[in-house]
Protein backbone atom coordinates (compact mmCIF):
# COMPACT_ATOMS: atom_id res chain seq x y z
CA UNK A 1 0.00 0.00 0.00
CA UNK A 2 3.11 2.20 0.67
CA UNK A 3 4.21 1.55 -2.63
CA UNK A 4 1.03 2.16 -4.57
CA UNK A 5 0.53 5.73 -2.74
CA UNK A 6 4.48 6.56 -3.24
CA UNK A 7 3.45 5.86 -7.36
CA UNK A 8 5.60 2.39 -7.23
CA UNK A 9 2.15 1.05 -9.20
CA UNK A 10 4.46 -2.01 -10.84
CA UNK A 11 6.34 -2.66 -7.38
CA UNK A 12 2.98 -2.70 -5.88
CA UNK A 13 1.29 -4.91 -8.16
CA UNK A 14 4.51 -7.40 -7.60
CA UNK A 15 3.74 -7.00 -3.69
CA UNK A 16 -0.01 -7.46 -3.84
CA UNK A 17 0.76 -10.82 -6.32
CA UNK A 18 3.04 -11.87 -3.41
CA UNK A 19 0.58 -11.23 -0.26
CA UNK A 20 -1.61 -13.21 -2.30
CA UNK A 21 0.33 -16.09 -2.98
CA UNK A 22 1.80 -16.28 0.61
CA UNK A 23 -1.82 -16.31 1.48
CA UNK A 24 -3.15 -18.86 -0.39
CA UNK A 25 -6.11 -20.04 -1.02
CA UNK A 26 -6.47 -24.07 -0.87
CA UNK A 27 -9.89 -24.48 -0.09
CA UNK A 28 -11.36 -22.47 -2.67
CA UNK A 29 -13.80 -20.65 -0.22
CA UNK A 30 -14.41 -16.98 -0.23
CA UNK A 31 -11.51 -14.95 1.31
CA UNK A 32 -12.02 -10.94 2.70
CA UNK A 33 -8.00 -10.81 2.77
CA UNK A 34 -8.13 -11.56 -0.74
CA UNK A 35 -10.52 -9.76 -1.86
CA UNK A 36 -9.00 -6.51 0.03
CA UNK A 37 -5.98 -7.50 -1.72
CA UNK A 38 -6.95 -7.84 -5.16
CA UNK A 39 -9.02 -4.67 -4.78
CA UNK A 40 -5.89 -2.75 -4.16
CA UNK A 41 -4.25 -4.51 -7.37
CA UNK A 42 -6.77 -3.56 -8.88
CA UNK A 43 -6.47 0.16 -8.13
CA UNK A 44 -2.46 -0.57 -9.13
CA UNK A 45 -3.81 -1.32 -12.28
CA UNK A 46 -6.11 1.53 -13.04
CA UNK A 47 -3.12 3.58 -12.58
CA UNK A 48 -1.41 1.43 -14.78
CA UNK A 49 -4.21 2.47 -17.31
CA UNK A 50 -4.27 -1.07 -17.97
CA UNK A 51 -7.96 -1.40 -17.82
CA UNK A 52 -8.27 -4.82 -18.65
CA UNK A 53 -6.03 -6.34 -16.36
CA UNK A 54 -7.72 -4.12 -13.76
CA UNK A 55 -11.63 -5.26 -15.12
CA UNK A 56 -10.34 -8.99 -14.51
CA UNK A 57 -9.30 -8.27 -11.21
CA UNK A 58 -12.52 -6.56 -10.25
CA UNK A 59 -14.04 -10.43 -11.27
CA UNK A 60 -11.63 -11.78 -8.58
CA UNK A 61 -12.67 -9.62 -6.21
CA UNK A 62 -16.68 -10.43 -6.26
CA UNK A 63 -15.26 -14.50 -7.10
CA UNK A 64 -13.21 -13.63 -2.98
CA UNK A 65 -16.67 -12.72 -1.34
CA UNK A 66 -15.75 -8.45 -2.23
CA UNK A 67 -18.95 -5.92 -3.20
CA UNK A 68 -20.02 -7.44 -6.26
CA UNK A 69 -21.89 -4.33 -6.97
CA UNK A 70 -18.90 -1.90 -6.21
CA UNK A 71 -16.91 -4.46 -8.71
CA UNK A 72 -19.50 -3.88 -11.23
CA UNK A 73 -19.23 -0.18 -11.31
CA UNK A 74 -15.38 -0.53 -11.49
CA UNK A 75 -15.68 -2.94 -14.06
CA UNK A 76 -17.79 0.31 -15.95
CA UNK A 77 -14.92 2.16 -15.75
CA UNK A 78 -12.91 0.08 -17.15
CA UNK A 79 -15.25 -0.60 -20.26
CA UNK A 80 -15.84 3.36 -20.70
CA UNK A 81 -11.50 3.96 -20.51
CA UNK A 82 -11.46 0.97 -23.18
CA UNK A 83 -13.97 3.07 -24.96
CA UNK A 84 -16.59 0.02 -24.88
CA UNK A 85 -19.88 2.38 -24.41
CA UNK A 86 -22.36 -0.26 -24.78
CA UNK A 87 -20.53 -2.71 -21.99
CA UNK A 88 -19.76 0.20 -19.79
CA UNK A 89 -23.69 0.52 -19.65
CA UNK A 90 -24.12 -2.86 -19.23
CA UNK A 91 -21.93 -2.96 -16.04
CA UNK A 92 -24.03 0.41 -15.00
CA UNK A 93 -27.33 -1.43 -15.68
CA UNK A 94 -26.77 -4.48 -13.68
CA UNK A 95 -25.19 -2.97 -10.92
CA UNK A 96 -27.78 -0.63 -10.49
CA UNK A 97 -30.21 -3.33 -10.78
CA UNK A 98 -28.58 -5.28 -7.76
CA UNK A 99 -28.80 -2.03 -5.83
CA UNK A 100 -32.67 -1.68 -6.80
CA UNK A 101 -33.43 -5.38 -5.49
CA UNK A 102 -31.93 -4.12 -1.89
CA UNK A 103 -28.86 -5.40 -2.44
CA UNK A 104 -26.02 -2.66 -0.10
CA UNK A 105 -23.59 -1.39 -1.77
CA UNK A 106 -20.26 0.27 -0.54
CA UNK A 107 -19.01 1.40 -3.90
CA UNK A 108 -19.43 4.75 -3.43
CA UNK A 109 -18.17 5.39 0.22
CA UNK A 110 -15.79 2.50 1.41
CA UNK A 111 -13.09 4.59 2.04
CA UNK A 112 -10.67 1.86 1.10
CA UNK A 113 -9.10 3.58 -1.94
CA UNK A 114 -9.80 7.45 -1.40
CA UNK A 115 -11.38 10.10 -2.95
CA UNK A 116 -10.14 9.61 -6.47
CA UNK A 117 -11.60 6.50 -6.84
CA UNK A 118 -14.49 7.34 -5.27
CA UNK A 119 -14.94 10.35 -8.20
CA UNK A 120 -13.80 8.03 -10.82
CA UNK A 121 -16.77 5.93 -10.35
CA UNK A 122 -19.21 8.96 -10.48
CA UNK A 123 -17.59 10.26 -13.54
CA UNK A 124 -17.75 6.81 -15.24
CA UNK A 125 -21.64 6.60 -13.70
CA UNK A 126 -22.26 10.12 -14.88
CA UNK A 127 -21.18 8.81 -18.40
CA UNK A 128 -23.56 6.11 -18.18
CA UNK A 129 -26.61 7.70 -17.36
CA UNK A 130 -25.78 10.81 -20.34
CA UNK A 131 -26.15 7.12 -22.97
CA UNK A 132 -29.00 6.69 -21.32
CA UNK A 133 -30.05 10.32 -22.04
CA UNK A 134 -30.70 11.33 -18.62
CA UNK A 135 -28.86 14.54 -18.22
CA UNK A 136 -30.41 15.62 -15.02
CA UNK A 137 -29.29 13.08 -13.07
CA UNK A 138 -25.78 12.36 -14.44
CA UNK A 139 -25.15 16.69 -13.89
CA UNK A 140 -25.82 15.49 -9.98
CA UNK A 141 -23.63 12.18 -10.34
CA UNK A 142 -20.98 14.59 -11.53
CA UNK A 143 -21.09 17.25 -8.98
CA UNK A 144 -20.94 14.62 -6.38
CA UNK A 145 -17.34 12.95 -8.05
CA UNK A 146 -16.59 16.27 -8.24
CA UNK A 147 -17.13 17.81 -4.59
CA UNK A 148 -15.74 14.60 -3.84
CA UNK A 149 -12.45 15.16 -5.30
CA UNK A 150 -11.88 18.36 -4.08
CA UNK A 151 -13.04 18.32 -0.71
CA UNK A 152 -10.00 15.65 -0.86
CA UNK A 153 -7.33 18.72 -1.47
CA UNK A 154 -9.19 20.71 0.91
CA UNK A 155 -10.75 22.76 -1.15
CA UNK A 156 -14.56 23.55 0.42
CA UNK A 157 -17.56 21.86 -0.87
CA UNK A 158 -18.67 24.00 -4.48
CA UNK A 159 -15.52 25.63 -5.12
CA UNK A 160 -15.68 27.59 -8.27
CA UNK A 161 -13.03 25.26 -10.72
CA UNK A 162 -9.93 28.18 -10.94
CA UNK A 163 -10.67 27.62 -7.19
CA UNK A 164 -10.16 23.55 -7.05
CA UNK A 165 -7.71 23.32 -10.23
CA UNK A 166 -5.45 25.80 -7.88
CA UNK A 167 -5.45 23.47 -4.44
CA UNK A 168 -4.22 20.68 -6.41
CA UNK A 169 -0.53 20.41 -6.70
CA UNK A 170 0.59 20.23 -10.76
CA UNK A 171 2.76 17.27 -9.84
CA UNK A 172 -0.50 15.80 -9.37
CA UNK A 173 -1.49 14.75 -13.08
CA UNK A 174 -3.72 12.25 -11.84
CA UNK A 175 -5.79 14.25 -9.93
CA UNK A 176 -5.81 17.73 -12.17
CA UNK A 177 -6.88 14.99 -15.31
CA UNK A 178 -9.83 14.21 -13.15
CA UNK A 179 -10.85 17.36 -12.19
CA UNK A 180 -10.57 18.57 -15.69
CA UNK A 181 -13.27 15.42 -17.28
CA UNK A 182 -15.62 16.06 -14.63
CA UNK A 183 -15.96 19.94 -15.57
CA UNK A 184 -16.07 19.19 -18.90
CA UNK A 185 -18.87 16.56 -18.17
CA UNK A 186 -20.51 18.91 -16.12
CA UNK A 187 -20.90 21.64 -18.66
CA UNK A 188 -22.30 19.09 -21.38
CA UNK A 189 -25.02 18.18 -19.25
CA UNK A 190 -25.42 21.83 -18.87
CA UNK A 191 -25.55 22.16 -22.65
CA UNK A 192 -27.77 19.13 -22.84
CA UNK A 193 -29.70 20.84 -20.87
CA UNK A 194 -30.07 23.75 -22.61
CA UNK A 195 -29.12 25.93 -20.17
CA UNK A 196 -26.73 27.62 -22.83
CA UNK A 197 -25.67 30.58 -20.76
CA UNK A 198 -24.09 28.67 -17.74
CA UNK A 199 -22.83 26.05 -20.31
CA UNK A 200 -20.60 28.85 -22.07
CA UNK A 201 -19.23 29.80 -19.23
CA UNK A 202 -18.35 26.80 -17.87
CA UNK A 203 -16.97 25.54 -20.67
CA UNK A 204 -14.98 29.41 -20.82
CA UNK A 205 -13.68 28.68 -17.42
CA UNK A 206 -12.38 24.91 -18.68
Amino acid sequence: IEKLNSGDLEGAVADFDQALEKAGNKSNKASAFNADVLWYRAEAEMFLADYEAASHTYDLVAEQGGDKISSLYMKAVCAGKLEDKDQAVSYYREALGMEKEGVRSEALNSGKTGEKLESRIYNQLGLCQMAEEDYETAADTFDKGYNALITGYKAGTGAELDQAAAAIPKEDTQGLTLLKELAYNKAVCLEYRQQYRQAQAEFETY
